[in-house]
């Protein structure tokens, strides 16, 4: 069994990032006690609940990194090999699927006359399952058990939990890295304003008064979106276009397409990434249920820090 120096180094910066999380644990329940009373008043500015959970999530990605490096280093894979399951679609059954979960929205809007936010998310929400619901009937009408066809298996997920999670905290400085740095290029090629945009829904979150419509985009976020962005991207489209191209150009692809319906012009790339991993671990696994499962942890944590966000400005 041999250890690489990388890994080494790895095991070490582990152990200090973890002193240094238990050390800021340790004083949480003062650091609550602090934000509550000195707050910034501008909700951009940090917290220590922010900054708490931040060198926390930094020292779990470190130890992730190292546990990934020695698996390595000792000729191990953290996946297994997997076959991908091949649902038997056509073209015409995207068009339809991706029509629904796209164009119908709008259309239920229109006819019901649905303008509060309330009704709105609601609304998005039930269509957007309801495309799913629809992609599932087409497969079982060609023949196929839509759960097996789409990679939605129960066989072998316990030991896909833990590798899945350290794979994606492992990643999440790439993720980081990218958003960082193309947020710079847009600051110098494009402005500030391109570069510092947020998206719609996480504008709404951060500024509704309403508490209902806040829960409902949490909701939405952590558990609407993952399910039916993983059936359809990952589940329905690369596993159809994978049959005609090689499987990292099919990834490039879903990415890209995924980074271009989430927008601003600010997260394309990292949710262009973002994309690619989600395709890479559904490739590695065979396994639907884990990119859903990274996916949402993935909002979760974002709606977490809007939640900080939110909780800021109405104290501040």
């Amino acid at each position: 069994m041999r250890t690489s120096r990388a890994c080494e180094t790895f095991r070490i910066a582990r152990h200090m990032m973890w002193l240094a999380g238990l050390y800021l644990a340790t004083g949480l329940p003062a650091a609550l006690a602090e934000t509550v009373d000195v707050l910034p008043a501008d909700p951009a500015d940090g917290s220590g609940i922010v900054g708490i959970i931040s060198i926390l999530l930094l020292a779990a990605c470190i130890y992730c990194i190292s546990w990934i490096v020695q698996k390595r280093s000792n000729d191990q894979r953290v996946f297994p090999p997997a076959p991908l399951p091949k649902p038997k679609c056509r073209g015409i059954d995207i068009w339809i699927v991706f029509g629904v979960y796209l164009v119908a929205p709008a259309f239920v809007f229109i006819i019901l006359d649905i303008r509060d936010m309330r009704g709105i998310l609601l609304a998005s929400n039930l269509v957007h399952l309801s495309s799913v619901g629809l992609l599932i009937y087409l497969i079982h009408w060609r023949g196929q058990n839509p759960l097996r066809a789409l990679g939605l298996k129960i066989d072998g997920l316990a030991g896909q939990i833990g590798p899945g999670l350290a794979t994606f905290l492992a990643f999440m400085p790439v993720l980081i890295g990218f958003n960082i740095g193309w947020r710079m290029l847009l600051n110098w090629f494009v402005g500030p304003d391109a570069a510092l945009a947020r998206q719609d829904v996480v504008q709404r979150f951060t500024e509704t008064p309403d508490p209902a419509v806040a829960w409902q985009i949490a909701i939405s976020a952590v558990i609407v979106a993952p399910i039916v962005e993983e059936v359809l991207f990952r589940g329905l489209l690369y596993g159809f276009i994978r049959r005609w191209i090689k499987p990292w150009l099919a990834m490039a692809l879903i990415g890209l397409l995924f980074g271009a319906l989430h927008p601003p012009l600010a997260i394309f790339l990292p949710i262009s990434i973002f994309g690619v991993f989600l395709c890479l671990a559904y490739e590695k696994t065979g396994n639907l249920l884990v990119p859903i499962g990274i996916h949402a942890l993935f909002n979760l944590g974002s709606t977490a820090f809007m939640f900080s966000e939110r909780l800021a400005g109405v104290i501040g």
